[in-house]
């Protein structure tokens, strides 16, 4: 059974959801928009956010990937996640 790869973004897609992080109340509310438009999981959304905010340490991706994406008890809540992340909406201001 062969995982469909992540899609590349382009420069103008990244510019898009750039955009659309300045009007979103939150990043998990983002993340979400991001997996549903391109059918993407939990970690696959991380990689997909380190490009869209360019994000080079990997701290924001591992946050992503402790993220309960799936709202099953496991993993944090889009309410931790959203304070952990809150730096990535500034940055799209």
């Amino acid at each position: 059974m062969s995982k469909e790869p992540i899609p590349e973004l382009t420069e103008e897609q990244a510019i898009f959801w750039r955009g659309r992080a300045k009007h979103c109340s939150s990043v998990t509310r983002l993340m979400r928009d991001i997996a549903a438009e391109y059918g993407l999981k939990r970690n696959d959304v991380g990689f997909m956010l380190a490009d869209i905010f360019e994000l080079t340490n990997g701290d924001e991706t591992q946050v992503v990937w402790m993220w309960d994406f799936d709202r099953n008890g496991r993993g944090l809540a889009d309410e931790v996640i959203d304070q952990r992340l809150a730096h990535l909406l500034k940055q799209a201001l």
